[in-house]
């Protein structure tokens, strides 16, 4: 008798980042960003994505808007997010600053591939935050029914935290966990994270990034372990950051199968409805929009 096979455990990336293969699509002049100019040599077409998925066992991609690439030109994200709307679901990006921030926002937050936002504070010329500018994109947003993303470095925990407390039913989810270095366990942007998780709309985004900032005694599986301890199996998902990382051996982009093959390696110590919540069932709950078509499997 053919022993049954194990059920399939669904799988949702919730952070990948497409960038048109024409250079003459992407931004010639760009601010400083966190890992570099990753873009100038990776292959990250959708076509590329999607075939990659296929091989990897991952239903379903969030696909976060390339600041570096392409700033807050939100078009390949768009199109690329429609090529399969049961597969992929859009991020998009705005300029805060701009005096029709919220109009820009409205619009792309009209078009039906675009499921959330992503407030982009790396570097800004003026923090905005928890100013009026994020005030006004938040309260957009929410109108729109567009789930918020915040991507910011840790000295910006504070501005996070104030941003909750003066919306108090918001949802968000930080990405890489905030650029949090969790190498020194109770360092003051470790504290402030916690702190912030008393906001009960916080998700945190368990990546590559995030693992890679670990004392060298307690690995991703250790970490993975604590967020979810402290956040909550139902406040935690988890994201490639595809295509950025690379091999340390070769400097080559990180083959994306090994990265899900290492997440799967991650989420071996949690329960089972704790893999099930953090792979995929998360993602469905915070971009409820996207995906109607897919069925989802036990």
């Amino acid at each position: 008798m053919t022993a049954p096979s194990a059920p399939h455990l669904e799988l949702i990336d919730t952070h990948t980042h497409v960038v048109a293969p024409d250079p003459a699509q992407r931004r010639s002049a760009v601010a400083p960003m966190p890992n570099g100019a990753w873009w100038e040599d990776a292959s990250a077409s959708v076509e590329d994505l999607a075939s990659e998925m296929g091989a990897a066992a991952v239903d379903a991609a969030v696909l976060v808007q390339a600041s570096g690439p392409h700033g807050t030109d939100n078009s390949y994200m768009e199109a690329s997010a429609r090529t399969d709307p049961t597969r992929f679901a859009g991020v998009c990006t705005v300029d805060a600053l701009a005096p029709d921030a919220v109009q820009q926002l409205t619009r792309l937050g009209g078009l039906p591939h675009i499921h959330g936002v992503r407030l982009f504070h790396i570097f800004p010329e003026v923090a905005w935050l928890d100013e009026q500018p994020g005030a006004d994109l938040v309260t957009a947003a929410t109108e729109l029914g567009l789930t918020v993303g915040v991507c910011i470095q840790a000295h910006d925990l504070g501005r996070l935290r104030n941003l909750l407390s003066a919306h108090g039913d918001l949802v968000v989810v930080l990405d890489h966990c905030g650029l949090v270095d969790f190498a020194v366990p109770d360092s003051p942007e470790v504290l402030e994270l916690w702190r912030a998780l008393d906001h009960p709309g916080l998700h945190l985004k368990f990546t590559p990034t995030v693992a890679a900032a670990t004392s060298e005694s307690d690995g991703p599986e250790a970490l993975l372990a604590e967020l979810v301890a402290r956040a909550g199996a139902e406040r935690v998902v988890w994201g490639s950051d595809w295509p950025q990382h690379r091999q340390e051996s070769t400097s080559a982009t990180m083959p994306y199968a090994h990265t899900v093959e290492w997440l799967r390696r991650c989420v071996l110590p949690l329960d089972s409805a704790a893999q099930r919540a953090v792979m995929g069932a998360n993602a469905r709950r915070l971009w409820p929009e996207a995906w109607l078509a897919t069925t989802v499997r036990a």
